[in-house]
């Protein structure tokens, strides 16, 4: 699969067009988190798309509310549970409106 710009690709196929950029969510949150706090995680996508700091403050306060984590806000993102990461990490693609959200799992096998 290669993904550019609004075009999906897949080999021997036609390609597809989307209409809204496409999320990311790794099987293991660890490897996505990267902000010293849970709040600086999820204002990543919105502070990137450009908007104002009030807007970035109302979308964290309303994405925390969404999973129940207010209260977090100021809690080390390594810190959280596993449950709680995985929620962390989708809030950081739902406050930037950044749909649907694309789940990869990695698969392994006993050989």
């Amino acid at each position: 699969m290669r993904l550019s710009s609004r075009e999906i690709q897949f080999p021997g196929r036609p390609s597809v067009k989307h209409a809204r950029p496409v999320g990311i969510v790794f099987q293991n949150p660890d490897d996505q988190v990267f902000s010293p706090t849970v709040e600086e995680d999820v204002a990543f996508g919105p502070i990137n798309m450009g908007l104002s700091q009030d807007e970035v403050e109302e979308r964290i306060k309303t994405s925390l509310e969404l999973v129940n984590l207010t209260g977090f806000e100021k809690r080390a993102p390594h810190h959280l549970s596993g449950g709680q990461k995985k929620l962390s990490v989708s809030l950081d693609l739902y406050s930037g409106e950044t749909r649907p959200l694309i789940g990869f799992c990695k698969i392994s096998f006993r050989l």
